[in-house]
């Protein structure tokens, strides 16, 4: 999973997301602060979730291998996580919505990897017949 390192806020980690200019749809601010803040330039997905304020998380797909440009100031590191990871961070208390998200976070990985893991033996079943 994709996290950013604050450099506010006690520089916690967090997703990429921020405000709407009040104009673009959320799933285009989901794309512009995901570039913005990391680098990646990428296309929204299903809706995973809404969560305080209204903010709505989105699923995102890379469309680069490789981040464009550097971050932007509000960023110290931009990382790519796993799920033992996620739950180092909820166990030090790194998350910047510890109460609110996190848990979300190692919900949504475990749960794509356990699809990944099925695709996977469904393809190796196919190769073997």
């Amino acid at each position: 999973m994709l996290v950013i390192k604050l450099t506010y806020d006690g520089n916690k980690f967090d997703i990429p997301g921020g405000q709407t200019d009040w104009r673009e749809p959320a799933m285009r601010t989901a794309q512009r602060e995901t570039w913005e803040e990391s680098g990646y330039k990428v296309r929204t997905g299903e809706l995973l979730a809404t969560v305080r304020n209204g903010f709505r998380i989105y699923r995102c797909y890379l469309q680069q291998h490789e981040p464009g440009k550097e971050p932007d100031h509000e960023v110290s590191s931009v990382q790519w996580i796993t799920a033992s990871e996620i739950e180092d961070f909820i166990a030090q208390k790194m998350w910047r919505f510890q109460e609110d998200q996190a848990h979300l976070y190692l919900s949504w990985l475990k749960t794509l990897d356990q699809i990944d893991a099925e695709i996977d033996a469904e393809i190796d079943a196919e190769i073997d017949a």
